[in-house]
């Protein structure tokens, strides 16, 4: 059986403090019994950790190894400030623990506030498109064929990606290819996307 175990997780940021959240942690690499339930729909798996001045008390861990993890209900608090930001839902990078952390029982790792490209897809001749997926790149990670993020446009053909600061290639299958940058946190860039209906 998988051991599930806590430790105490610290999110570090040079310019923001997390207020408040809840975190996600799942690893990349799950133990087999792990992977059964959710093969099977189980929700037994899922677990979670309040984070409260930056700090995860009783994060959940299987062992060493990569984490996928996200934050909900997240209060972003400005270091030399007053400013909060709240932002519903914040992936984070891959996070590694590694065994000296595990055995301490502290794992500390760097984060930095998200920026968001907002995208709008429609066909031509103006009408927004539903269900369709559209890829984020880094520009950095291009060529690794692998997008950054993805998701299905909604009923307004809209989509939200929370993403680093830096450079990024948006896309839609069949459709056109923009460029766009995130120059600092919490800055939300618009990018409108255009689908030609099929024909017929």
């Amino acid at each position: 059986m998988a051991e599930l175990r806590t430790i105490r997780l610290h999110l570090d940021s040079d310019l923001y403090d997390i207020d408040s959240a809840e975190i996600h942690l799942f690893p990349l690499h799950p133990p087999a019994e792990i992977e059964a339930q959710v093969e099977s729909g189980e929700q037994a798996y899922l677990r979670s950790a309040p984070v409260s001045d930056n700090v995860a008390v009783g994060a959940p861990v299987y062992g060493p190894g990569q984490y996928i993890a996200a934050m909900t209900h997240v209060v972003f608090k400005q270091k030399h400030g007053d400013q909060k930001i709240v932002v519903p839902t914040f992936s984070l990078p891959l996070l590694s623990l590694g065994q000296e952390d595990l055995d301490n029982g502290e794992w500390r790792v760097a984060i930095r506030p998200p920026g968001w490209i907002r995208v709008k897809l429609i066909d031509s001749d103006g009408r927004p498109i539903l269900g369709q997926i559209v890829e984020a790149w880094s520009m950095s990670e291009a060529d690794t064929g692998v997008p950054g993020c993805s998701g299905e446009t909604d009923a307004n053909g809209s989509l939200l990606f929370d993403v680093p600061v830096g450079r990024y290639r948006v896309s839609v299958a069949e459709g056109e290819t923009r460029e766009v940058s995130i120059r600092d946190d919490f800055e939300e860039v618009t990018v409108t996307l255009r689908r030609p209906a099929p024909p017929g």
